[in-house]
């Protein structure tokens, strides 16, 4: 089954796209504001999300990126204009008024999006939130922080990425006089995914800048 969360402040427009979109495999989760919206992402892990940024109530921006610092589900998100888009970091969105086979064609799309992240035999599932290796006796539980910051480790991977970007994008603050924190999730994510943890064979320190994710030299791919 398929669970979709529905992010609008009218009952009418969730029952509007419910109706749009309505199959039997699919489950839907309704949200009318921000608090239950990020309670269900969290709690629900949808594999979709629709989000109605037409309303000043919603707050559509800072929503949609507190949805994606939580989740790497897809968002549609819908707009008044064109230009409303560009800071939401959607996957996709629609401008109002659209048509029923404008969201059905960007529902079909978003459910494209992988579910699965990986960097050679490391691999991230995005729903169930679990890393595994080759050396790992079964997938890993991550904790929200752990699992936002590989995330973004991998999606970036064989990127030098910043101590600043990975301190603005995991933990949403430029400030930089103590990053031990950064430091400290970054030795646990190392105990987790590489087999010395001492001897780092992916994920490697850049000196003076960063971090870096990627698939050593000459090793195979799965």
């Amino acid at each position: 089954m398929v669970r979709i969360l529905l992010i609008a402040n009218r009952k009418t427009t969730i029952d509007s796209l419910k109706r749009l979109i309505h199959t039997d495999d699919i489950i839907f989760l309704e949200a009318s504001n921000q608090r239950s919206a990020l309670q269900l992402a969290r709690l629900e892990a949808p594999d979709l999300i629709i989000l109605d940024t037409t309303s000043t109530r919603l707050g559509g921006t800072r929503l949609s990126r507190d949805l994606r610092r939580l989740l790497d589900a897809p968002i549609i998100a819908i707009v008044r204009e064109e230009q409303d888009a560009t800071e939401l970091g959607a996957t996709d969105y629609l401008i109002k008024p659209y048509t029923g086979c404008q969201l059905l064609n960007s529902v079909c799309q978003a459910m494209q999006y992988p579910r699965e992240l990986m960097v050679g035999p490391i691999s991230l599932n995005l729903r169930q939130r679990c890393v595994y290796a080759p050396h790992m006796t079964g997938p890993q539980p991550l904790n929200p922080k752990l699992f936002a910051l590989l995330r973004v480790l991998i999606h970036r991977q064989g990127q030098i990425v910043t101590r600043e970007q990975l301190m603005a994008e995991v933990w949403s603050t430029d400030f930089m006089e103590d990053t031990r924190t950064l430091d400290v999730h970054i030795r646990w994510i190392r105990e987790i995914i590489e087999p010395d943890p001492a001897l780092p064979l992916y994920l490697t320190t850049v000196r003076g800048i960063g971090y870096r994710l990627a698939l050593p030299i000459g090793c195979p791919t799965p």
